[in-house]
């Protein structure tokens, strides 16, 4: 299977599916209650609607100038216009270090470019941010897949399942890896 592939197409789906929404970043208090219902939900449907009012709210920023920037990171990185991209997501850290999607980003463009190390610095600093942060959790485990570290990709990925069990592509790839260990 050719993972750069994949990891590519999960990537550019994560750009394309966040849109902007006035609500909050990863402080925004319905997050406890997404999650929680998000658990509880067994309609694939109801998750996805959850799953993207989570989204919504981590990409939310009450400033303006750095929404807007966000939003221009977002749509340079969506057209392979990477150094522009890199520039936007490095002036919303800088304005506002707190706010997480702002490093997740970076973190994406970084592994988008093969940068994994600065991409793994990014995704840590998003999770101190936001624990719970899904997206994150599984960029760290494609990071793995990509150095060949299938083991510890399984790891991230087996996390990722429990901050959102509905994530399709992350549970094809622990079966995947977990058919890969029993062969061995």
């Amino acid at each position: 299977m050719d993972w750069t592939r994949v990891i590519s197409a999960v990537f550019a789906l994560c750009v394309v599916l966040v849109s902007p929404v006035s609500r909050a970043d990863q402080t925004d208090p319905d997050l406890a209650n997404l999650f929680l219902a998000l658990h509880s939900t067994q309609d694939n449907r109801t998750a996805a609607r959850i799953t993207q009012q989570i989204w919504a709210a981590w990409l939310h920023v009450d400033d303006t100038d750095v929404a807007n920037q966000l939003n221009a990171g977002t749509a340079q990185m969506a057209s392979a216009r990477y150094e522009e991209a890199m520039a936007s997501f490095d002036a919303v850290i800088d304005a506002r270090p707190d706010i997480a999607e702002g490093w997740n980003k970076r973190a994406t463009l970084n592994f988008l470019i093969g940068r994994y190390v600065e991409s793994a610095e990014d995704i840590a600093q998003t999770l101190k941010r936001e624990p719970r942060h899904f997206g994150a959790v599984s960029g760290q485990g494609y990071i793995h897949m990509q150095q060949g570290r299938a083991d510890e990709a399984l790891v991230w990925f087996k996390r990722a399942l429990a901050l959102n069990p509905h994530l399709t592509v992350i549970k094809a790839m622990v079966l995947q890896l977990e058919g890969a260990q029993t062969e061995i």
